[in-house]
């Protein structure tokens, strides 16, 4: 298994040049805490979505890895009614401006077995970093993601194909990424 640590990949032994870092994130379950056993209908229709706090660490940790890395992007699936949902709280949070993140890096996709393409489109075959709370998106970035990381509380403790890594929390990717 690989694991990075800073500027150095200890399971190659090479040294990686921050600027030439490519990290892409998820969104919901990821960036944004879900509101736990409100139907989505009712979300949308009051607009209750918007109370959804930023996961913890997250913002922080995305601003560092702007400020480090060479580029910083999302990748979410979602219909365009929840697209428009996304791109609403991310306003409403000033997502933007706490981060310094670069609306040009955010995409969406309708299926979760786009995802892999369409980062594969955007960032290339050399994304070095992708952060996902479901392990069905992380498998078929085998090959087009150096380190695929399984983000956030699991029903249960996950099986890690190679190439996979778990973390718990932004904390837990800061150090991993070597930001902390």
């Amino acid at each position: 298994m690989d694991f990075t640590y800073g500027a150095f990949s200890l399971g190659h032994l090479q040294v990686l040049d921050p600027r030439e870092v490519i990290f892409v994130t998820d969104v919901g379950r990821v960036i944004v805490e879900f509101l736990q056993g409100r139907p989505v209908q009712e979300l949308i229709r009051t607009g209750a979505y918007l109370a959804a706090e930023p996961y913890p660490g997250s913002f922080r940790v995305i601003r560092k890895a702007v400020q480090t890395f060479g580029c910083v992007g999302i990748v979410s699936r979602c219909n365009p009614v929840v697209q428009e949902m996304v791109e609403n709280w991310l306003e409403h949070w000033n997502f933007y401006e706490e981060t310094g993140f670069d609306r040009n890096n955010q995409h969406f996709t309708t299926t979760c077995e786009a995802k892999a393409q369409k980062v594969y489109d955007e960032f290339g075959n050399d994304t070095t970093y992708f952060l996902d709370d479901g392990m069905q998106v992380l498998l078929p970035m085998e090959g087009i993601v150096r380190h695929r990381i399984l983000f956030g509380p699991q029903k249960a403790i996950p099986v890690l194909p190679s190439g996979v890594s778990w973390m718990d929390n932004w904390d837990e990717t800061a150090l991993f990424m070597g930001l902390a």
